[in-house]
């Protein structure tokens, strides 16, 4: 799956309930500190949360900067990490073990909301 597809799969799936709530705002590819960063995904209801999508084509070289980044601006324990890969493996800021997603259904032509 690309990133166009795991997003609309992740909007129609995990954040569906974000999406039908009026006081929740959800936005794609929020800039983060004067656009140093990106978060691909935003959920603004009272918390601010992240997401970062990961997918085959994308390399995990930045993601140390980006957690950073995300870490400075989104609530304690909102920022996710959304995996699709089997190539990736990601450890945590301890050092244990590795997080990968569960799988998502496949995108649909339609749009995203």
């Amino acid at each position: 799956m690309n990133d166009l597809q795991i997003r609309k799969a992740f909007h129609r799936t995990f954040l569906r309930t974000h999406h039908r709530d009026p006081s929740t705002l959800v936005l794609d590819e929020l800039g983060l500190q004067h656009g140093k960063s990106r978060a691909d995904i935003a959920v603004i209801n009272g918390d601010l949360s992240g997401f970062e999508i990961k997918s085959d084509v994308d390399s995990l070289q930045r993601l140390t900067r980006q957690i950073e980044r995300y870490s400075a601006v989104f609530d304690l324990h909102s920022l996710w990490l959304i995996v699709t890969s089997t190539t990736h493996q990601v450890c945590s800021p301890t050092g244990g073990g590795s997080y990968r997603s569960p799988r998502l259904p496949a995108a649909k032509s339609d749009s995203v909301h």
